[in-house]
C-alpha cells in the first residue's frame, strides 16, 4: 500500500540539442519553441497540441511510433511504411527493457510552405515500469511523406529529466542487511524489492519495542534525474527546512534513477521523545534547468508522531 506525496510535473532540459540539425528553417522553429519556455529555474514544456497518438495527425503518430520502436529496439514492430534515412541519434537515452510506452505528447507539427511533404515534429514519449518507475524522452524529427510512405530524414532523442522526482522511502534495521556491499543486489529494481522485504513500519510492534537501533533509511527516486542533480537523505527535528544530519548519507545511481541511503541510530518510538523526528529527502535539480537550482524538500516522514504521511512509503513487500 502506498501513501502518496504530491505528483510532480516533468520539466524540459535545455534545448541546445535541437541545434544539431543546422538548417535555417529548423533553427527558426527552435527559436520559437524556446521562446515559449520559462527559464526561471526550470524550463517547462509548452501546452501540447496533441496528448495521445490517436489525437495526432496520422503521419506524426506513425513517426512517433517509429522513433519509440527504434530507441527500444522493438524491431518486431517495424512498419513497412516508415523508414529511417539514417540512424537515429539516441545514444544518451538508454533505458531498461522493463520500461514500457505509457503515453506521448506532440508540441510541434510544422509543414514546409514550399514543400508540404516536408514536415517537422517535436514531442515527448513517456515510459513507465514496474513499481512506478518512470522516465520520458524528448524527440525532434524531420520527415517527408508521400503516397502513404514516410521517410524520416533525421531524428534526435534526449532524456527529459525530472526536477521534482517522486520518492519512496524504506526504513530497514541495519542488522537485517548484508555485511558486505558486494552482497547487495546490483540493479535498481532488485534493490528496491530486496529493501522492501526488509523494511519495517515505524508504527509496527517490532519498531516500537526497540530503542536506539541502527537503521538504514533508503529513498528511491521513481523518476529519472540528471547526472548533475543531487539527492541527500537527512534527519532532523525541524519539520520544514531542508537542513538536517546527513553525515552518513550515500547515494547510488542506476542510469539516472537515484537511491539515497542514510544510516544512524535512533528510535522509531515516541516514548521519551520531546519532539518528533523527521526524515527528509532533499533534491537539487541538474544544470539543465539553468542557474537557479536551489535544493528543495521533495519528501518528509515523521517517525515520532501520527500525522498525514507526506512521502510515498512502502507498507508491504513489493511483488
Amino acid at each position: 500500500m502506498f501513501s502518496s506525496l504530491l505528483r510532480y510535473r516533468y520539466v524540459m532540459p535545455a534545448m541546445m540539442f535541437f541545434l544539431i540539425f543546422g538548417c535555417a528553417g529548423m533553427q527558426e522553429q527552435i527559436k520559437k519553441f524556446q521562446q515559449k519556455m520559462d527559464r526561471m529555474g526550470q524550463i517547462n514544456l509548452p501546452a501540447p497540441i496533441a496528448v495521445s497518438l490517436d489525437k495526432m495527425p496520422e503521419d506524426a503518430a506513425m513517426v512517433t511510433i517509429a522513433i519509440h520502436n527504434k530507441i527500444v529496439m522493438a524491431n518486431r514492430y517495424k512498419s513497412k511504411n516508415v523508414r529511417f534515412e539514417k540512424d537515429i541519434d539516441a545514444g544518451s537515452f538508454l533505458i531498461g527493457k522493463e520500461l514500457k510506452f505509457s503515453g506521448t505528447e506532440l508540441y510541434i507539427y510544422q509543414t514546409k510552405k514550399r514543400d508540404p511533404s516536408d514536415k517537422t515534429i517535436a514531442g515527448k514519449i513517456n515510459f513507465e515500469g514496474p513499481l512506478g518507475r518512470r522516465t520520458s524522452a524528448l524527440f525532434l524529427s524531420r520527415f517527408r511523406s508521400a503516397k502513404n510512405k514516410i521517410v524520416i530524414k533525421e531524428a534526435r532523442v534526449e532524456p527529459l529529466y525530472s526536477s521534482k522526482p517522486e520518492p519512496v522511502m524504506f526504513i530497514v534495521p541495519a542488522a537485517s542487511l548484508p555485511k558486505s556491499a558486494n552482497l547487495f543486489p546490483d540493479s535498481y529494481m532488485e534493490l528496491f524489492k530486496f529493501v522492501g522485504r526488509k523494511a519495517v513500519l515505524p508504527s509496527s510492534k517490532e519498531a516500537i519495542s526497540e530503542e536506539n537501533v541502527k537503521y538504514a533509511v533508503f529513498v528511491f527516486l521513481l523518476d529519472r534525474v540528471s547526472p548533475s542533480a543531487k539527492l541527500e537523505v537527512k534527519v532532523s527535528a525541524d519539520k520544514t527546512s531542508i537542513y538536517g544530519y546527513n553525515q552518513a548519507t550515500s547515494c547510488l545511481d542506476f542510469n539516472g534513477w537515484r537511491v539515497g541511503i542514510l544510516t544512524g541510530r535512533f528510535s522509531l518510538s515516541d516514548q521519551g521523545q520531546a519532539e518528533p523526528l523527521y526524515i527528509k529527502a532533499v533534491f537539487m535539480p541538474g544544470k539543465e534547468v539553468g542557474k537557479i537550482r536551489s535544493p528543495r524538500l521533495i519528501g518528509r516522514y515523521a517517525i515520532h508522531k501520527t500525522e498525514p504521511v507526506e512521502m510515498r512509503y512502502m507498507t508491504t513487500s513489493p511483488s
